[in-house]
């Protein structure tokens, strides 16, 4: 299957799907394809992670209400972070600057994403279905300071209560939908 996608005119990309992977090469003048393959699933909209969001015992929502009161340079960098990282294939993908394994903690990870000019990050873990990435925690983070103080030790306490069923999760909410959105 071939797709052209558009660029400046007289050097336009073409993107060839094989074996899953997509090559590409600069048409004409019979240009190598680049070094670093696209994965199949960035160009298809197939997005394998879905996310959620950390629902306490008494029902409150308050990692969504965290994300809701952020300004819109904020949603929008968080919303490119997980439209970004919703489309790697491994869990392995989920590298720096993007997002960061945290030692110390049993499957613990954090997005990180810029909001109010701090750094802020999302905890939150992969489970407790395959293929969802539920967050438990909002918190800021300052060279090696979490804002609450808290922070990890709260997002692996949530962990392990949606882990065991005394808590729930929800898909995470932008502007009112789901997001990112499901292809189908």
């Amino acid at each position: 299957m071939l797709r052209t996608f558009g660029a400046r005119p007289g050097r336009q990309l073409r993107r060839t799907f094989t074996g899953g992977c997509v090559n590409k090469r600069r048409k004409g003048a019979g240009s190598p394809p680049y070094t670093q393959a696209v994965r199949k699933s960035q160009t298809c909209d197939i997005l394998p992670w879905q996310f959620k969001t950390y629902v306490s015992p008494s029902s409150r929502h308050d990692v969504q209400n965290d994300l809701d009161r952020m300004d819109d340079y904020g949603q929008a960098y968080f919303q490119r972070q997980v439209v970004y990282l919703a489309g790697t294939a491994r869990r392995e993908d989920w590298k720096e600057p993007h997002a960061l394994k945290l030692s110390g903690f049993i499957d613990l990870y954090e997005i990180r994403f810029k909001h109010a000019d701090k750094a802020t990050r999302a905890l939150g873990f992969f489970g407790p279905e395959p293929g969802v990435f539920t967050i438990t925690l909002v918190a800021t983070h300052k060279q090696n300071v979490y804002t609450p103080r808290d922070a990890l030790a709260t997002a692996s306490s949530r962990r392990k209560v949606i882990c065991d069923g005394s808590a729930s999760a929800v898909p995470l909410q932008c502007d009112g939908e789901d997001f990112p959105p499901i292809s189908e």
